[in-house]
């Protein structure tokens, strides 16, 4: 019994030692070197990779706008803009060719009846029907000084608004024809004030290649 208590002793003494040793280096050591009297489980240790962070939701995006394509850019003017003129009046026919003061009824040569067609005046032709068919000045009105109705068409005539300054051009067949002079003395006391004979009359017209026509006359 005595061979085993004496290891036993030597443990114990072992132990004795150790544990005063353990209390005399902590009292020398400093508070971080200081032997810990029990089990602990070692603190863990700080990563050096960082734990992603997480990222921010996305905004979320602006509607979209139709496509256009885009306009001209308007630049402001230097200047102010200028009022607009009123367009000018065109001139009346009487204006153009205004009545003679004494208002008879007087002959005109082929360049003024050209230029009077050409202007929208009125052409009487006072030749027979079947002459006129035949061929006539371009629009020219019917307006046989011999035949039967010319009473009636003078009175439609003066009824249809029209006016009595304005240029009425009379012709017939030229030459030695005085149908024309005849119409013009029969309106002239109507109170047109503002007729013109066509000295050279149709063949004149024809020779210097003037608007023409054929067939029965039709009024609009």
């Amino acid at each position: 019994m005595r061979t085993n208590e004496r290891p036993g002793r030597q443990m114990a003494t072992l132990l004795a030692l150790a544990f005063a040793c353990a209390l005399v280096s902590n009292a020398l050591a400093g508070p971080t070197r200081r032997l810990a009297w029990y089990p602990t489980h070692p603190a863990p240790r700080p990563s050096t990779n960082p734990a992603p962070i997480a990222a921010a939701p996305p905004a979320p995006a602006p509607p979209a706008l139709a496509a256009t394509a885009p306009g001209p850019v308007a630049k402001a003017s230097p200047h102010p803009a200028a009022p607009l003129s009123p367009a000018p009046s065109t001139p009346a026919l009487q204006d153009l060719y205004p009545a003679p003061a004494h208002g008879a009824p007087f002959e005109i040569e082929d360049a003024e009846a050209l230029a009077l067609h050409r202007a929208g005046a009125l052409f009487l032709d006072a030749r027979r029907t079947s002459i006129y068919e035949e061929g006539h000045i371009a629009s020219a009105r019917l307006f046989s000084y011999w035949e039967d109705g010319l009473d009636a068409k003078l009175q439609v005539l003066a009824d249809a608004t029209f006016d009595f300054k304005d240029p009425v051009v009379i012709y017939c067949s030229g030459g030695d024809c005085r149908d024309s002079h005849l119409l013009a003395d029969r309106m002239w006391p109507l109170g047109y004030r503002n007729l013109r004979i066509f000295k050279g009359g149709w063949p004149a017209w024809k020779a210097m290649g003037g608007p023409s026509a054929q067939g029965r006359e039709v009024v609009k």
